[in-house]
């Protein structure tokens, strides 16, 4: 693109300076902040389901390190997700001491696959 003047260039070169600390400066969401505490959710979907069901503490539910959302006890909560190997991670929304627990998961297409997550009182660990 060919700009003709001092000024037009001048603000040409604003407006793409500003374009670019815009992008450096977004969070997309779906991660974790420094205090393990979950962003905003991320919608996924895909052909496969995950069925999370809690019995005691309120928790996190990532998938592949995004943040899908929030289960209560007593819930059961089903996420729309990619076919493949993937690996879905569980935190304890309600206590700081919070050990998570991982799975990694083949998730078959048209099929459902339940975890049911229970929190051990003696640790906070997940089994």
């Amino acid at each position: 693109m060919k700009v003709r003047g001092p000024w037009l260039r001048s603000v040409v070169v604003l407006g793409m300076m500003l374009v670019s600390a815009m992008g450096v400066g977004c969070d997309s969401g779906g991660g974790e902040d420094k205090d393990n505490k979950p962003g905003a959710p991320v919608a996924i979907s895909g052909e496969s389901t995950l069925r999370v069901i809690v019995s005691d503490d309120i928790t996190n539910v990532y998938f592949d390190g995004d943040y899908l959302g929030t289960v209560a006890p007593g819930e059961t909560r089903d996420y729309d997700v990619p076919t493949g190997t993937h690996k879905v991670k569980f935190t304890n929304a309600e206590k700081d001491n919070q050990k998570p627990g991982s799975l990694t998961i083949d998730f078959m297409k048209d099929t459902i696959h339940p975890v049911t997550v229970r929190w051990k009182e003696e640790d906070n660990s997940i089994f």
